[in-house]
């Protein structure tokens, strides 16, 4: 898109602010916080603590303030603007520049607040949170200038964009399995005879580990993390051979409404977005499957709609009970167009606008 600006002089300046937008989203990657998890729960947060956190609280302000350095170098607020289009792009940029400045002023003063530096959960909660904001702003700027020289999308320009979404399909994708497993487990224990339930206590805390050793649990927000580790730390009071129904049942169903909470990962914009131009892909292969004169045809393209729907897993209950079944048993030319008609109906009740 640079290269087909007329004025190169400009693109130049464009392309040193990119660059240094992609380095600083780059450097503001998502953090690593295993070294905190195995800590007591309610621990404080420490000088040990500090003395690992103060490192990405620098570097996070340094990485910010280094793309406004070039922000005010390639676009200084007094340099004269030859066109509109110029003119909007340096205002852009300006905005951008102005509400990163106003974010690290934001942060500096929580991240010093006695409420947030107590207490270690809020203070990687804090940290964790500003960087995703910074990631987002700087991409968003990105988008916005990009625009200026040609209709695009934004996944196609923001250098952050691949990566939180697939960030997102992976969170919404491992945890809306989980919730279904949790909800299996409350059933489990509900139907179990007893009078011994020791071993659902043990295929729990089976699971609860599990979850934590998925690549989803990395990119997880510190209070979710926090909240599903005290749960986790609550399960070691029931590892005895006298635990009762009551007792489990009182321990899972606050860990079933929390499962669930999980589900407002699909208000995320960056997920719905991606969900729509799913959706709409998934249309086109399905109608494709309906007009096809042969049932190989017709299941050339169903198999085509069911990968685009692979990429929705986690958005609706009942499709992704449809794509487990086809999993286990595929769909054949003797049950392609019944299972159309079934994904078709599906698809139907799928509403995301």
């Amino acid at each position: 898109m640079l290269q087909m600006v007329p004025e190169q002089a400009f693109a130049t300046r464009m392309q040193h602010v990119f660059v240094a937008s992609a380095q600083a989203i780059q450097k503001l990657g998502e953090l690593d916080l295993q070294q905190y998890e195995d800590a007591a729960i309610d621990d404080s947060a420490d000088l040990s603590t500090w003395e690992h956190v103060a490192p990405h609280v620098g570097s996070t302000i340094a990485a910010v303030n280094m793309l406004m350095a070039e922000m005010a170098r390639q676009f200084p607020p007094d340099a004269p603007s030859f066109d509109e289009k110029q003119a909007q792009a340096a205002r852009i940029i300006a905005t951008a520049s102005n509400e990163l400045r106003m974010n690290v002023q934001a942060f500096g003063l929580r991240i010093r607040d006695p409420s947030v530096v107590g207490e270690r959960w809020t203070l990687l909660t804090e940290l964790q949170s500003f960087r995703a904001q910074f990631r987002d702003r700087i991409g968003l700027c990105v988008y916005d200038v990009a625009q200026l020289l040609e209709e695009c999308r934004r996944q196609d320009v923001d250098p952050g964009y691949e990566e939180a979404l697939n960030a997102a399909l992976m969170l919404r994708g491992t945890t809306s399995d989980f919730r279904r497993l949790v909800r299996a487990r409350i059933q489990k224990v509900g139907e179990a005879p007893g009078p011994d339930y020791s071993g659902q206590v043990s295929q729990l805390e089976l699971e609860l580990n599990a979850f934590r050793k998925t690549s989803a649990w990395k990119g997880m927000r510190a209070q979710d993390k926090r909240q599903f580790l005290e749960y986790r730390q609550k399960l070691d009071a029931l590892k005895h051979p006298g635990v009762t129904k009551v007792e489990l049942l009182q321990y899972l169903e606050p860990i079933g409404d929390f499962v669930d909470g999980f589900e407002s990962v699909n208000s995320r914009e960056i997920l719905v977005q991606h969900d729509r131009e799913r959706q709409a892909a998934i249309g086109v292969a399905l109608e494709r499957a309906v007009n096809s004169s042969s049932d190989d045809d017709a299941l050339t393209a169903f198999n085509e709609a069911l990968a685009e729907a692979q990429r929705i897993y986690g958005r609706s209950g009942d499709v992704d009970s449809f794509l487990r079944k086809q999993r286990r048993t595929p769909t054949t030319l003797a049950t392609v167009r019944a299972d159309l008609d079934q994904f078709l109906m599906l698809l139907a009740g799928l509403n995301l606008y």
